[in-house]
């Protein structure tokens, strides 16, 4: 990816960025249960707990995030109803992650360390503008 080397390093003021994601944590997503990389994918992820994160993307941010090869994550609690899309934290990991983090919203780079996280899904625009001058402007 062009300029993911020298950009895209961290988000600015995010006291979790730059650490690793746990990335081999069981979810179950449907009837399948598995690793998260597995069931969730690979490369840049917006992870979310409980929410839908394209429900806080404006159209332009959603094309952007899908133009990297972006996905988007939903991680359901395992005391919340099953949903079709959502991977279940069944474990309770993810939770506890977020929790530590005191965010609700985590974006995950490629190379699965984390890029920034934000308290509320209505912060992660933001974080996405940022995430796209850094890719575009190159600066860390």
């Amino acid at each position: 990816m062009p300029g993911f080397e020298a950009a895209a390093s961290l988000a600015r003021a995010q006291p979790c960025a730059g650490r690793a994601t746990r990335s081999c944590r069981r979810v179950r997503l449907g009837g399948i249960e598995g690793r998260f990389d597995d069931l969730a994918g690979r490369g840049f992820l917006i992870i979310t707990r409980n929410n839908d994160p394209a429900a806080a993307l404006p159209p332009d941010d959603l094309d952007y995030w899908r133009s990297l090869g972006g996905s988007l994550v939903r991680i359901n609690d395992a005391h919340m109803p099953a949903s079709g899309d959502a991977l279940v934290d069944i474990e309770g990991r993810y939770g506890r992650l977020t929790d530590e983090y005191g965010c609700d919203v985590i974006v995950k780079r490629p190379d699965y360390y984390i890029y920034g996280a934000c308290p509320a899904l209505a912060d992660l625009p933001g974080l996405i503008a940022d995430l796209r001058d850094q890719l575009t402007s190159g600066t860390r």
